[in-house]
């Protein structure tokens, strides 16, 4: 059986997906306190070790960035590294 749906119910199902994808993301930050705008968190220097062995020994290596760049304004540190 085929479901038709209104233009309007199709807006409110994507305001709510939207809103609902904005909470979890609301709950991400209270989860993980990154300390605000400009706070650059401290890596575990054995785990820099290990990934700095490993992308040295790579053939070709791949830096896959997350939003926790943005976070912590590191946007310089992983372009000095890459280059």
């Amino acid at each position: 059986m085929i479901k038709s749906y209104t233009e309007d119910q199709v807006n409110d199902e994507i305001k709510r997906r939207r809103f609902q994808r904005e909470l979890e993301n609301v709950h991400l930050l209270e989860r993980f306190d990154i300390g605000g705008a400009g706070h650059c968190p401290v890596a575990d220097p054995e785990e820099v070790s290990k990934a700095l062995k490993l992308l040295l020994a790579a053939e070709a290596p791949l830096i896959i960035c997350g939003q926790g760049v943005l976070y912590s304004q590191a946007w310089d540190e992983v372009s000095r590294l890459a280059e």
